[in-house]
């Protein structure tokens, strides 16, 4: 029975009308449900940082309540990790990692590296046709989580080749699934001096940023 389930049951259990537990079972979900989305609209608003607050904020309580599931679990932690990747200066993830000083924010990420793999994994092992047969079990089967990982590997120089393969595979599909994925993959093709691949790449992003300014410094 998954954790989730136990809270609910735990904060309902002393409710014998049967309609009534059922409405607190639905209102406790909701709840976890709407927190997470909050953190997640902060990200996708380019609020990194209080986007990082809800996500940590979310992690604690679902690790001190042990009230949470995989699902929500794993939705708070790419909160965060892409936060640490996408934020413009120290995003902290806890004490000592994505603090102020240079070797905590490399620490945060790799941090948001391991984050966003076990995000893609979780993502993999979720996939409709990963459970019908476990051959067709795939990263390509998630563009998404694929390419966010990608922008984190964008942000360690020992993984910008394996990063600009992720999301040259994916743009050739035509399934980038947002503008920090073309940004990111810009800022890589410009660093290999293909002009031509950079500019598709902003031209790209710009198109789906709400703010131009979401494509950074291009």
């Amino acid at each position: 029975m998954h954790r989730l389930v136990l809270a609910l049951a735990l904060a309902c259990s002393t409710l014998s009308v049967p309609a009534v537990a059922d409405a607190c079972g639905n209102s406790v979900l909701a709840g976890l449900y709407r927190r997470i989305q909050r953190a997640e609209a902060a990200l996708d608003a380019g609020k990194y940082q209080q986007a990082a607050r809800l996500a940590r904020a979310e992690l604690a309580k679902q690790e001190d309540a042990r009230a949470g599931d995989q699902q929500l679990e794993h939705r708070a932690r790419r909160v965060l990790a892409l936060a640490v990747v996408r934020g413009r200066g120290p995003i902290r993830v806890h004490e000592g990692i994505g603090d102020v000083h240079q070797d905590q924010q490399t620490a945060a990420i790799s941090w948001a590296i391991t984050a966003l793999r076990q995000v893609r994994a979780f993502a993999v092992s979720q996939h409709v046709d990963c459970a019908l047969d476990p051959a067709l079990c795939s990263d390509d089967l998630v563009p998404r989580a694929n390419a966010e990982l990608a922008e984190a590997y964008a942000r360690s120089p020992d993984l910008r080749g394996e990063a600009l393969a992720i999301l040259t595979r994916i743009a050739e599909a035509d399934l980038m699934p947002g503008p920090d994925a073309w940004a990111a993959l810009a800022r890589l093709r410009g660093e290999q001096g293909d002009a031509a691949g950079r500019a598709l790449a902003v031209q790209r992003c710009r198109q789906m940023a709400a703010q131009v300014a979401r494509c950074g410094e291009l």
